[in-house]
């Protein structure tokens, strides 16, 4: 092979940029590595079947530690409610707090056990909060059967390279250390 005047220049630059290009895309992937996925946290407050009405309210506590998150980025509110036979319409109306804020909500049991979607209570939960507690009484009387919340957090992350990054950052940093090696060997600094 037959090498030009500034033929290895041009070699080195190509190798200098491949270099750039690999210390770039380890770069990127050790921060890829450490990125924080979100994670779901599911509270129960399971009770035995009652009988609620206006009379003799069901009361309920659903604890959460926020130890570890980063945010919290939707809370959804369950009741479990049913009708209890008789052919009367009954409402429920469900009393809820927490955070220093306070939501009253209003829904319609059916025929069967259903988990009620009570819609977003975000603004009843927070970083630093143990507790949402709750109050079911309504119109008539139906069946109550607990309540969930259910917490759409992302975690606080360190970030932590994989085994596999690790080998390409390696590579990398043998292939930098191979041209300076070669290019000492032809006498160029």
């Amino acid at each position: 092979m037959t090498v030009t005047d500034g033929g290895f220049d041009g070699f080195y630059e190509d190798m200098r940029m491949n270099i750039k290009s690999l210390a770039l895309g380890a770069a990127l992937g050790l921060g890829a590595a450490g990125a924080a996925h979100a994670a779901t946290f599911t509270a129960f407050d399971l009770q035995p079947t009652s009988t609620v009405s206006l009379f003799s309210p069901e009361t309920f506590s659903l604890e959460y530690d926020t130890t570890g998150w980063a945010s919290i980025d939707s809370a959804t509110l369950y009741l479990t409610l049913g009708d209890d036979g008789d052919r009367l319409p009954e409402a429920a109306v469900s009393y809820v707090s927490g955070n220093g804020s306070a939501s009253v909500f209003l829904t319609t049991p059916i025929s069967t056990f259903t988990g009620y979607s009570l819609g977003s209570v975000l603004d009843l939960v927070a970083l630093g909060g143990t507790s949402l507690t709750g109050t079911v009484f309504g119109v008539g009387d139906f069946l109550y059967g607990g309540a969930t919340l259910v917490l759409e957090y992302t975690p606080e992350f360190t970030p932590i390279p994989e085994a596999s990054e690790l080998w390409m950052l390696a590579a990398g940093l043998l292939a930098v250390g191979g041209i300076a090696v070669k290019r000492r060997s032809l006498g160029q600094v």
